[in-house]
């Protein structure tokens, strides 16, 4: 591809004909020549969240789901994406029809779709590069937040490094069935299936939590960091009470990653008066979840390993980088 905006007509074939989904929410999508869409008129608040990076590790669709996730975690309604693409000069135009195909096909499991798609070209770039704009709308939005309350449960739903399992049983496969059994490998390169969250989300609040916090890159270790900042508060974990499943656990040590600080998509961190009931209640729905830990009166983010105590006061990178 040469350098820049595409030219028309390969937009038109590569772009415009491989978006398929259509809502009412969304009037009119952005056009060559015209790099505008217009939504159909909402009476709430607009919600934006981006999400994105190369997808050297992160497959597109990936950022689609962390976009949406946090949205709804706001109990907002989708209303489209918007989406900027940058491809290196080596890839070609069949490359970028099924990254816009797989994109389409993404915002429409969510129950969304595309309203604008922007492709360049850049030959100094050596790593396809995405950025997605989810918007939303929220009704009765509350400017003053949710107030936790010292013992609040905290809950986590599903397993850590759900996402994290699944990209690097993708990047690793045949290192990885060297080693174990194809089945088991493959079971782990599936748990993309869980990075739609938007029916766990849904049933945590049905359950009667008054927070979900969707958890992405930095694993459960950076989540709850992020988790105590947003929310101003402080809590205490028992790490062994985190659940992961094997697969993660097998993967991870074959590979010398760290699951605790593995991009954990498909997992919510969630807050309620009582977390048993909550672990139940989703249960019931075919969503396993833990009680986890608790909420403290102090600002300290403790972490308890069989006595021994961990304070998370540092940003840790995402483990899926220091994979060789």
């Amino acid at each position: 591809m040469r350098d820049g905006k595409l030219p028309e007509n390969e937009y038109c074939r590569s772009v415009v004909r491989q978006i398929k989904n259509k809502t009412d929410n969304i009037l009119k999508g952005a056009s060559y020549g015209e790099d505008c869409a217009f939504f159909a008129e909402i009476k709430g608040n607009i919600i934006s969240v981006f999400a994105g990076g190369t997808t050297e590790f992160v497959p597109v669709e990936n950022y689609f789901y962390e976009a949406a996730a946090k949205i709804l975690s706001k109990k907002g309604r989708l209303i489209g994406f918007n989406v900027f693409l940058i491809l290196p000069g080596d890839r070609d135009e069949s490359f970028l029809k099924e990254i816009v195909k797989k994109a389409d096909e993404t915002a429409g499991k969510l129950n969304s779709a595309i309203a604008s798609f922007k492709v360049t070209s850049d030959k100094n770039l050596g790593v396809v590069t995405v950025f997605v704009d989810a918007l939303g709308e929220v009704i009765n939005y509350n400017k003053s937040g949710v107030l936790l309350e010292e013992e609040d449960s905290l809950i986590l739903s599903r397993h850590i490094g759900l996402e994290g399992t699944s990209i690097l049983g993708t990047l690793k496969e045949k290192e990885l069935k060297d080693y174990y059994p194809s089945y088991f490998v493959e079971e782990g390169m599936g748990f993309n299936r869980y990075l739609n969250v938007s029916k766990d989300i849904e049933e945590a609040f049905n359950a009667g939590c008054n927070v979900v916090y969707p958890l992405g890159e930095g694993g459960i270790l950076g989540g709850l960091r992020e988790f105590g900042i947003a929310f101003d508060t402080g809590f205490e974990i028992n790490l062994r009470s985190i659940p992961v499943r094997q697969e993660t656990v097998e993967i991870t040590d074959r590979l010398d990653v760290n699951p605790y600080e593995l991009r954990s998509g498909g997992c919510l961190i969630l807050s309620a008066k009582d977390g048993e009931e909550v672990v139940e209640t989703l249960g019931e729905k075919n969503i396993p979840a833990a009680v986890i830990g608790h909420i403290t009166k102090d600002k300290k983010r403790i972490l308890l390993n069989e006595g021994v105590v961990r304070y998370l006061d540092r940003a840790a990178v995402d483990s899926l980088y220091t994979i060789k």
